[in-house]
C-alpha cells in the first residue's frame, strides 16, 4: 500500500487515507504530512512529542509498520515520495519553551497535602506497580511494568466532577476522605 504511493499516478489515490500513526497514536495522511513545514520520525511514543502533536506539529510513530514504510521510502534516493524536512524535538522544545521532561519526584516530603493525598488514594487502589508522584505534561506515566508516575498536571479538582456519575462523585469523595485521615493520623 505505501509503496503503492511511490507510483505518480496512484499517489493521488492514496493521499487523503488516514494511513499513519502520530506519537499520540491518531492516524493522518500523506496529504496532511505534506501540508507540514516539517516533521520528526519517532520511534515509539517519545516522551513530550505529545506537546507537539497538540501545537500541530507533524511527529509520526516509526514503531507503526505503515509509517516506517514511509520513512523509508522517503528516504530513500530511488522513490518519489516527498515528505517535509525534518525538525529536532529538543530543539524546537527548547526555542519554543516546551517543557518535554517528564520527572518523577523521590523525595515524597516535598509533596503539598494534595499531592501526598492524590498518591496516598493511588496506592489504596490496589494497583500492582509501584506508584510515585512526579511532572509531566501528561497526567501519568509508566514504565509498561513495573511503575506508574501520576502528576497533577491536568487532572481534575476536587470540585471539578463535571461528567462524572453521582455514584461515582460519591465514591470518589469517599475515597478522598479516607486518603485524608491516614494523612492525619
Amino acid at each position: 500500500m505505501v509503496e503503492a504511493m511511490a507510483s505518480e499516478s496512484s499517489d493521488k489515490q492514496w493521499a487523503d487515507r488516514k494511513l499513519f500513526k502520530l506519537t499520540t497514536e491518531s492516524l493522518i495522511n500523506l496529504k496532511e504530512i505534506r501540508a507540514a513545514s516539517e516533521v520528526r520520525w519517532v520511534g515509539g511514543s517519545q516522551k513530550g512529542t505529545d506537546q507537539f502533536v497538540k501545537r500541530g506539529y507533524v511527529v509520526l510513530n516509526i514503531s507503526d509498520s505503515a509509517t516506517q514504510r514511509l520513512r523509508n521510502l522517503a528516504t530513500d534516493e530511488d522513490t518519489s515520495i516527498a515528505v517535509p524536512e525534518t525538525f529536532d524535538v529538543g530543539e524546537q522544545a527548547e526555542s519554543e519553551g516546551v517543557w518535554t521532561g517528564y520527572h518523577r519526584n523521590e523525595d515524597e516530603s516535598q509533596l503539598n497535602a494534595d499531592q501526598q493525598r492524590y498518591l496516598c488514594f493511588a496506592r489504596e487502589l490496589g494497583i500492582e506497580r509501584d506508584v510515585y508522584y512526579g511532572e509531566a505534561s501528561a497526567d501519568a506515566w509508566t514504565d509498561g511494568r513495573t511503575y506508574i508516575v501520576i502528576t497533577d498536571s491536568e487532572r481534575r479538582r476536587e470540585t471539578d466532577t463535571v461528567g462524572i456519575p453521582e455514584r461515582s462523585k460519591a465514591s470518589l469523595q469517599a475515597g478522598l476522605k479516607f486518603v485524608d485521615s491516614l494523612l492525619r493520623v
